[in-house]
């Protein structure tokens, strides 16, 4: 199956990123971003990061060709939900973020030093398993949540948060929000 282009994959982002209720992008006046760059951090694809800036506020970013890496081949409705999981990944970061919270974060590192271990007691070297992780592990990620100015990209494109009609989709998406965010509607 043929992989969506840049566009499409913005388009899509947009998509989901119209039918998150406002209460939840409290707050992240950089919004969301997409990025053509493949972002790899050691043995894993960075699908998005959500970024602290000290000058730019906070935002979250996207890495298309991360997705291209990770899901070529796949039908497109292995990359809408690939998207869907990746934007409540990130905006879980975000409102843990604004609760002075980093549980998510704490719950990758134990991931990644359990990967670790399993790998070093394997006594193999490692081998590139182009995992899905949708954030930095360790250092990228303390300095990304130390608010470390990013540089900006030219092949970057801003999805609008836009209110939509579709009422059903919408509260699909705000029940999966509050559910990943232990929130109360």
């Amino acid at each position: 199956m043929a992989k969506p282009s840049f566009d499409q994959f913005a388009e899509m982002l947009e998509r989901v990123v119209q039918h998150i209720p406002p209460r939840f992008c409290e707050d992240l006046p950089g919004g969301f971003n997409v990025q053509r760059e493949k972002r790899c951090e050691g043995e894993y694809y960075i699908l998005g990061e959500y970024v602290e800036d000290y000058y730019l506020g906070s935002f979250i970013v996207f890495y298309y060709g991360s997705f291209v890496a990770l899901l070529e081949g796949e039908p497109w409705e292995a990359w809408e939900a690939e998207i869907l999981d990746t934007v409540l990944h990130e905006l879980q970061h975000h409102r843990e973020a604004l609760a002075g919270r980093d549980d998510l974060g704490q719950q990758e590192l134990a991931e990644l030093l359990r990967d670790e271990q399993e790998e070093a007691s394997r006594d193999k070297p490692k081998e590139s398993r182009g995992g899905n992780q949708k954030e930095s592990p360790r250092n990228n990620q303390e300095k990304l949540h130390q608010g470390q100015r990013q540089p900006p990209v030219k092949d970057q494109q801003t999805v609008q948060n836009k209110p939509t009609e579709q009422k059903s989709f919408a509260k699909t998406l705000s029940e999966r929000l509050s559910k990943s965010l232990k929130l109360k509607l």
